[in-house]
């Protein structure tokens, strides 16, 4: 089980390594869990894309829906029922 909490945290690294949270990348899984949290449209607005680094005091700022559409892309990369 998977728990979404009403603040999404995020981690000191690239907004990739915040989606796969120490899971190793399965490129299909991870596409799906762009596509499905409507990520992809934030990303590609991105110099770097999913590669930004996030969470850190000298990173860029995120509104509060890209980070919950991140934390969406969280749970549907681990294929658990949201």
């Amino acid at each position: 089980a998977v728990f979404c909490c009403r603040q999404p945290q995020l981690l000191a690294g690239t907004i990739k390594q915040n989606i796969l949270f120490g899971l190793p990348l399965d490129h299909n899984m991870y596409t799906k869990a762009m596509a499905c949290s409507g990520l992809v449209r934030f990303v590609q607005m991105l110099p770097a894309g999913d590669e930004t680094v996030i969470g850190t005091s000298a990173s860029i700022a995120l509104d509060e829906t890209f980070v919950r559409c991140m934390s969406l892309a969280r749970a549907v990369y681990r294929d658990v029922q949201v």
